[in-house]
């Protein structure tokens, strides 16, 4: 079957399927807008960018590397808190044995994704 339009003549089947494609198109848009709300609750739940706690694996990782970057004594073992708030500014110690010596490295989060400055740079 055939029907006038306005850009000549569409078989049904032709319809049927401009519908379908239509029809798939607003279901993608709609999936898509529902991912990236349950995308976004997944990140606040997770404390990225909030006020969650600080990666203690990192910032430990954070103080071997500044170790060699500024020169310093090799540290032998690093332990650094848990639960720390990530909250940009602060600071917090991580106890460092160099040499046998125990010392302290204070770290100031400098801002998301585990990004921290030693402070000051040495250990104490």
């Amino acid at each position: 079957m055939t029907v006038d339009h306005p850009h000549g003549r569409l078989h049904e089947a032709e319809r049927s399927l401009a519908r379908r494609i239509a029809t798939n198109a607003h279901t993608i848009g709609i999936a898509a807008i529902v991912i990236v709300i349950a995308l976004a609750f997944a990140i606040a739940a997770l404390g990225v960018g909030g006020k969650g706690a600080v990666d203690h694996k990192k910032a430990e990782q954070f103080v071997y590397s500044a170790a060699a970057t500024l020169g310093l004594p090799h540290p032998s073992s690093v332990a650094c808190p848990t639960g720390v708030t990530d909250s940009v500014g602060r600071t917090f110690d991580c106890g460092v044995v160099v040499n046998g010596a125990h010392r302290t490295a204070t770290l100031r989060i400098l801002g998301a994704n585990s990004r921290f400055e030693l402070t000051p740079p040495t250990f104490r």
